[in-house]
C-alpha cells in the first residue's frame, strides 16, 4: 500500500469516526441537534483538534467554520458587553441621574472600542459601519421602556454577578446566556438583545433556562424573559415566562438522546444524518458537508 492510499484511509477514518468530547448542554446545542444532526456532529465532534494548523484540512475547515462569527452575532456580542459594563457602573448613582449617566458610559465604551479596534481580528467587518450600527442601536435602546425600567431597578449589579453563563445540573454542565438581570418585586427579569427576531423554540428554551437558573441560584420561582430586536427604526419586544420544570424535561430528554449517540469509544458520522436541503441552504457547515461529499461521496 503506497503512502497516498494510507493517507486517504486515515482521512476517511477521521471523517467517519472520531473521539468523543466532554459533554455539556446548551440552548445552542439543543437547537442544532434538532435542526440538523450532521451539523451537530461537525460542530461538537468532528471539528475537535481543528485549532492545530497541522490537522487534517477537512477538520481544520470545520474548526474555522465553527469559530466563525457573522456580523449580526458580533454586533450582539459587542452590544451586550457595552450594556453590561455600562449598567454595572450605575450601582452607586442616584436613580434620577442613571439614564444620563448610562448614556455617558455607553458613549465612552464606544470610544474605547473604536480606539482599540484590531484591524486584523475584525478585517471582515467594516469598522465605520460597525461603530455606526452599534451607536444607532444603543441610542434607540436608551429610549425604550425596558431601559428605563432597568435604570430604576435595585441591585442590578448584584444579580448580574450571581448569574453565571454555566452551572451544574446533576452531573451535566449547562451553558446559556443569562442576559441583563434585575428584580421587580418578587420577579426576576432578564433581557437579551438580538439583531433579528429570535425563533419560538429559542425563546422558550432560553426562558426556561433562566427560570431553572433562578430557582437553583436564588430560589426565585417567578421569572420573565424579554427578547429585544430591531424592526425598522424601533425596537420590538417579546415577553415570555419561563418554566423550570419544562426546562428540566428538555435537558433530560436531550441528554439521553445525545449521549446515546456518543457513549462509545468513537463517535461515527453515519449516526448523524443530514437534514433536508432547505435547512442546508442556511447552515454554516454547508461548505464542509460539500467538501466531505466531494472527497468521499455522500455519507
Amino acid at each position: 500500500m503506497n503512502r497516498f492510499r494510507k493517507e486517504e484511509i486515515s482521512a476517511s477514518n477521521a471523517v467517519l469516526d472520531v473521539l468523543p468530547t466532554p459533554f455539556s448542554w446548551s440552548v445552542s446545542r439543543h437547537l442544532l441537534f434538532h435542526q440538523c444532526r450532521r451539523a451537530y456532529f461537525l460542530h461538537y465532534y468532528f471539528a475537535q483538534g481543528g485549532w492545530d494548523p497541522y490537522a487534517d484540512p477537512l477538520i481544520r475547515f470545520a474548526w474555522i467554520v465553527k469559530k466563525s462569527t457573522d456580523y449580526r452575532e458580533w454586533l450582539e456580542l459587542q452590544l451586550e458587553k457595552i450594556l453590561r459594563f455600562s449598567f454595572d457602573t450605575l450601582r452607586n448613582v442616584p436613580p434620577i441621574f442613571r439614564l444620563k449617566m448610562l448614556s455617558v458610559r455607553i458613549q465612552a465604551r464606544l470610544t474605547v472600542l473604536e480606539r482599540d479596534w484590531n484591524e486584523n481580528q475584525n478585517s471582515h467587518f467594516d469598522k465605520n459601519r460597525a461603530i455606526r450600527d452599534l451607536k444607532s442601536a444603543l441610542i434607540s435602546f436608551l429610549n425604550t421602556d425596558i431601559c428605563k425600567a432597568i435604570t430604576s431597578a435595585q441591585n442590578i449589579t448584584l444579580f448580574n454577578k450571581a448569574f453565571k453563563p454555566s452551572f451544574l445540573f446533576g452531573n451535566t454542565e449547562l451553558w446559556y446566556n443569562p442576559g441583563l438581570i434585575w428584580r421587580e418585586g418578587n420577579t426576576l427579569v432578564s433581557l437579551r438583545i438580538h439583531f433579528q427576531k429570535p425563533d419560538a423554540e429559542f425563546i422558550q428554551a432560553e426562558s426556561d433556562m433562566f427560570a431553572l437558573s433562578a430557582l437553583l441560584h436564588t430560589k426565585t420561582t417567578d421569572t420573565i424573559s424579554f427578547f429585544l430586536y430591531p424592526e425598522g427604526e424601533n425596537w420590538q419586544e417579546i415577553q415570555y415566562r419561563g418554566d423550570s420544570l419544562r426546562g428540566r424535561k428538555r435537558i433530560l430528554s436531550d441528554t439521553d438522546k445525545m449521549q446515546r449517540l456518543s457513549s462509545g469509544e468513537r463517535v461515527c458520522m453515519t449516526d448523524f444524518p443530514a437534514a433536508e436541503e432547505d435547512v442546508c441552504r442556511f447552515c454554516r457547515f454547508s461548505g464542509v458537508c460539500a467538501s466531505i461529499a466531494e472527497q468521499f461521496g455522500e455519507i
